[in-house]
């Protein structure tokens, strides 16, 4: 668009479409910057995790020569390379997941059936930890998604609270408990897990979705990545609120359907 000055000059919109260019090369210039970081650090995680059972492996190996004939040899190296491997191969089929997960079934989820079986599963799986289940209006939970990975997201998200609430117990010598609720709000699914186990810090947080990232001595930091995948995927989002020594809360926000065969 051009026009005129009181000189007689033209005046465009060059200067604008410079600026606009200009923003757009900072904008890719940022995107790139994020992706080769988030690259880094996948390459970095990859060659760490599958490095340290590598490593075990290896100097089991090496010990056969001279330890092979023990039986507590070979029955500990029995049983050590099995497990090594296994990790390896977990890690890989996560990496697989997170890079191409697999084809979705999407269908209708009742939210509370699937609810009811991540509370019976995670209170097998708990033991000593209470875990209390809350459903509001049960008959009206209903969304449309992929079943299998959003209970693969709630029993990840789960098995992160056992563990928090029993090194928080194994602290204090205190009973601890987790609350599984799901609710109806705004045309939208809430589902909550709250413990008051050893929680985080707020840049653990913010961190703890990032691929590789974990504070755990034997974690792969790709649970809560896929998990988080998983809802997202379901068009819902994920926040996770923390403190230190004192509490997690997870907080889903699905879309909820209004009735059979549609969204709300």
């Amino acid at each position: 668009i051009q026009k005129m000055t009181p000189h007689g000059n033209k005046q465009g919109a060059l200067l604008t479409v410079e600026n606009i260019t200009l923003e757009e090369r900072e904008r890719e210039a940022a995107f790139e910057k994020e992706k080769n970081e988030t690259l880094n650090s996948l390459i970095a995680g990859i060659a760490h995790e599958i490095k340290n059972p590598l490593t075990a492996i290896n100097a089991s190996a090496s010990m056969i020569k001279d330890k092979g004939q023990s039986p507590q040899f070979r029955e500990a190296f029995s049983t050590l390379i099995p497990q090594e491997i296994e990790r390896i191969t977990r890690l890989i089929d996560n990496l697989l997941n997170y890079a191409r997960p697999g084809s979705s079934k999407i269908a209708e989820v009742d939210v509370a059936e699937v609810l009811r079986s991540v509370y019976e599963l995670s209170r097998t799986t708990a033991r000593t930890t209470h875990i209390a289940l809350k459903i509001q209006d049960e008959d009206s939970l209903y969304l449309r998604g992929d079943k299998d990975k959003i209970k693969q997201a709630l029993l990840n998200l789960m098995i992160n609270s056992i563990e928090a609430t029993k090194l928080m117990a194994a602290r204090d010598k205190a009973a601890h408990s987790i609350v599984l609720e799901a609710l109806k709000q705004d045309g939208q699914i809430i589902i909550r897990i709250t413990d008051d186990g050893v929680g985080m810090t707020a840049y653990e947080a913010e961190k703890c979705t990032t691929p590789f990232y974990t504070t755990k001595a034997a974690g792969t930091g790709i649970g809560l990545s896929l998990t988080k995948q998983y809802i997202e995927e379901a068009g819902g989002s994920m926040q996770i609120k923390s403190e230190k020594d004192k509490y997690t809360r997870v907080e889903i926000s699905l879309p909820a359907l209004i009735q059979r065969g549609r969204y709300e």
